[in-house]
């Protein structure tokens, strides 16, 4: 491991001859995200990562989870190959704080679980990291940051195509794994009549794996899309609709350990969002957002042999709302948001587990409802300074009201200097089996939110132009957590308490500069975390003192790019993980884990893209250029070295 560090070390200084400016340092001009206005990149109120949909391809991304390992403030863990549960962590929360959202519609379970496995990069035109709180525009989960996708739509007719195939190396058992993909889209804009366009665009994608098992390893995933949107002079209204499906195969228990060979899970998602706005006086805009999002998966093992016992489990979740808002312009450049969002939601839950012990079975049928009122005060009162005041009160069915507020200040001094800070507040409402759970444990309908308190504060620096530093700290408080405890007062009572406690702090810094055809950049997250107040104390994943899990102290990522000729460009980008905390679930008689550590390792990866006649693409590239051996969840295996290839074909109607 030394050896790595090594490496990383040698190949920061050689970055500048090396060059890549990545994702998430090119920042376009506008952001939505942030504030939900168009809002220039140097009045965000806070720290924004913007990562364009054609650098992901271009580099063989075709997960979104991949694009975001390279995010300052971002970790990653996901439990072996294509399909396996991941998980993403901001500055150090918990993985169910952040909020996702696709083109505005919440994909979050109730309760702010979200797996990043299936979601994939073909009809991506960009994503939006916005890391701190953001409660008050979105309410719950939005506590370490948001994530929002935006889809592709507009621009000149054209139909486009893509073929992808990749082999690696297993890190455990013997032979290769492959994965091929292939995608389709249509997008393109029309004038319709004098001062009215419409635009629109329509996507599907497939992919397949043979995983990184030897055995019961195989994934398949097929996501469709489309947009569509009208422009008139006074009014604009979008429509954007997903569906994906998926079936995951895996031969591993909790522990890693490989035990089955036909235990699978399937998933299918559907989202509908539409959009509307209409400037109704001077100055004065009203816009409406109605969003779905309906999620059902289902988990099942048949019997390995006659004698063997079954499992059976499946899960329907439905999330509706309404968001209406209007945006006031006022003197100074100031613009007020007031607005109000009504949430239903429902989930249905049936299971069945077949033993020599017998038949256990459960359901159960659960629904609760959100009103929240929220107001944003962002502009800039002075040329120099943009500020941001916004508060929100949310009255819950499960535990009644709840208030959130966030301060933000962005301040130049001088045109090349950006001094930025923030304060603000967020919470995460209860997960319906922490609400509502009647089978093994029983729910607690009288639990409260998890909250937190966060600041940051932060400088960004330009340098000739061609150069770009930039350095934040950040400290978050979390309280309220929510506990399972087997040792209840009476054998009625819940076992889901408010009892825990913790905090994150630390920095993000950033560097990135562009000579001519040569750029490069890095970026470096420092996560202190630790648990403030274990509660029970009967869970080895949260005692005090201790930090959180699969959340690395240090990560570092550096980058560069070169355009070799007209037709032919290069990127390297390495990453480097520190040690991190998990749970060893490996011996039986430790039925709730034991503290291990995870060695920290350097993952270095090289694509090259060649543009050919007739706007055909090729990318050829290498994953985990030196076969890296490393986990990102204790005894789940990673890819080894990965060789993928792609083609790709445009062509204009």
């Amino acid at each position: 491991m030394r050896g790595h560090v090594a490496l990383f070390m040698m190949m920061t200084l050689a970055a500048p001859a090396a060059a890549q400016v990545p994702d998430t340092v090119r920042l376009p001009d506008l952001v939505v995200t942030a504030t939900r206005l168009e809002t220039r990149v140097d009045a965000v109120p806070g720290s924004v990562t913007v990562i364009r949909g054609t650098d992901m391809r271009a580099r063989g991304h075709r997960f979104v989870v991949d694009a975001l390992r390279d995010a300052p403030g971002v970790s990653i863990a996901q439990s072996a190959g294509p399909g396996a549960q991941t998980s993403v962590f901001i500055r150090g929360g918990e993985s169910d704080y952040v909020q996702v959202l696709v083109d505005g519609v919440q994909v979050n379970d109730p309760g702010g679980a979200f797996n990043w496995a299936h979601l994939r990069t073909e009809d991506i035109d960009r994503i939006e990291i916005v890391r701190g709180p953001a409660s008050v525009l979105y309410g719950s989960d939005a506590v370490s940051g948001v994530i929002q996708i935006f889809t592709r739509a507009g621009g000149e007719p054209r139909i486009e195509a893509g073929v992808n195939s990749a082999r690696g190396s297993r890190t455990i058992g013997d032979g290769a794994f492959d994965t091929h993909s292939f995608d389709a889209s249509l997008t393109g804009r029309a004038s319709i009549a004098t001062g009215t366009a419409l635009s629109y665009g329509a996507s599907g994608a497939y992919a397949t794996s043979s995983g990184l098992y030897e055995q019961n390893s195989d994934y398949d995933n097929t996501t469709v899309s489309g947009r569509i949107r009208l422009d008139a002079r006074h009014a604009d209204v979008a429509v954007t609709t997903r569906y994906a499906e998926n079936e995951y195969h895996y031969p591993t228990s909790g522990s890693g350990a490989v035990i089955d060979a036909n235990q699978f899970a399937t998933g299918s998602t559907w989202s509908l969002g539409v959009d509307a706005g209409a400037s109704i006086l001077d100055g004065v805009e009203v816009r409406l957002l109605g969003t779905l999002y309906d999620t059902d998966s289902r988990t099942q093992n048949p019997p390995d042999a006659p004698d063997d016992g079954t499992f059976d489990s499946t899960s329907d979740q439905l999330r509706r709302a309404l968001d209406a808002r209007v945006n006031i312009t006022l003197p100074r450049d100031m613009v007020l948001t007031a607005g109000a969002e009504r949430e239903w939601q429902e989930a249905q839950t049936a299971f069945e587990s077949v033993g020599p012990g017998g038949t256990f079975t459960d359901e159960t049928d659960d629904e609760r409802a959100n009103t929240g009122w929220y107001a944003q005060l962002h502009g800039s009162p002075i040329r120099e300074v943009s500020i941001t005041l916004g508060g929100r009160v949310d009255d819950n069915d499960a535990f009644g009201t709840f208030v959130t507020g966030r301060a933000a200040v962005s301040w130049r001094p001088v045109p090349s200097t950006r001094v930025h800070g923030s304060y603000g507040t967020a919470f995460k409402e209860p997960t319906f089996f922490e609400n509502f759970a009647t089978g093994f444990a029983r729910g607690n309908p009288d639990l409260e939110p998890e909250h937190a308190r966060s600041w940051e504060a932060g400088t960004e620096l330009a340098l000739g132009g061609s150069a770009v530093l930039g350095a934040t700290y950040f400290e978050q408080r979390f309280r309220n957590l929510i506990q399972f405890t087997f040792n209840t007062p009476t054998p009625d009572d819940p076992n889901y308490f408010n009892v825990g406690a913790a905090r994150a702090r630390g920095a993000e810094l950033t560097a990135a500069v562009g000579l001519g055809p040569v750029s490069a950049s890095a970026s470096y997250t420092l996560t202190r975390t630790r648990v403030s107040d274990d509660g029970f104390g009967e869970d080895p994943a949260f005692q005090e003192g201790r930090p959180l899990l699969r959340r690395p102290e240090h990560q570092a990522s550096i980058a560069g790019s070169v355009a070799l000729s007209e037709s032919l460009s290069g990127r390297i980008q390495a990453r480097w993980v520190g040690e991190r905390e998990d749970l060893d679930f490996t011996d039986p008689a430790q039925f709730n884990g034991i503290r291990t550590t995870l060695e920290d390792y350097t993952v270095v990866d090289v694509t090259f893209d060649v543009r050919m006649p007739h706007a055909i693409e090729l990318t050829l590239g290498v994953r985990n250029l030196f076969d890296a051996d490393y986990q990102e969840i204790f005894n789940f295996p990673t890819p080894g070295r990965v060789l993928h290839a792609g083609i790709r074909a445009r062509l204009g109607l």
